[in-house]
Formats: structure tokens, C-alpha cells, sequence
């Protein structure tokens, strides 16, 4: 074999570099997503008629934000939380 065939592994870092520095200019998720669950908070608070909101307020109640979390919460419910 020549090289040219076969699994080529990259590092994740490498991936994460622009086209221009020899990368594919992949994202980081962790680096983005403090702004993606800020976003889903606005679009829940936005958008009264989803089922996401009437699900949650029918578990949690009318008052959304003074409810903790507490065990047994939903994931929605924290993401929405900590997007808040």
C-alpha cells in the first residue's frame, strides 16, 4: 500500500481550524451553546402556543422562572433554565 488508502484519523483540534489554516472549520458545541440555549429560552417565551410551553407550564405552573430545579426535572426544562 501507498499511503493513500485507509482510515486517516485527524484531531479534533485540527478539524476546528479555518479552510485557510488546513482545517474544515468546524465549530466547538461547547463554545456555543451558552447562545443556542439562550435562543430556545426566547423562542419559548416567544411562542405561547408550542407544545414545548404548554407542556412545561402545565408540569411547572404560570410562575416559569421561580420554580428550581429540582430531581426528577425534565432536560428541556434545565436547558430552558440555564438558557434564562
Amino acid at each position: 500500500m501507498n499511503g493513500k488508502w485507509g482510515m486517516h484519523y485527524v484531531g479534533w483540534k485540527t478539524l476546528c481550524k479555518t479552510k485557510a489554516n488546513g482545517g474544515l472549520n468546524f465549530h466547538l458545541t461547547f463554545s456555543r451553546s451558552g447562545s443556542l440555549k439562550a435562543r430556545l429560552s426566547w423562542r419559548f417565551l416567544q411562542n405561547h402556543d408550542s407544545l414545548l410551553y404548554q407542556v412545561i407550564s402545565a408540569k411547572y405552573g404560570n410562575n416559569l422562572w421561580d420554580v428550581k430545579s429540582r430531581k426528577g426535572s425534565s432536560i428541556a426544562w434545565k436547558i430552558l433554565l440555564e438558557g434564562a
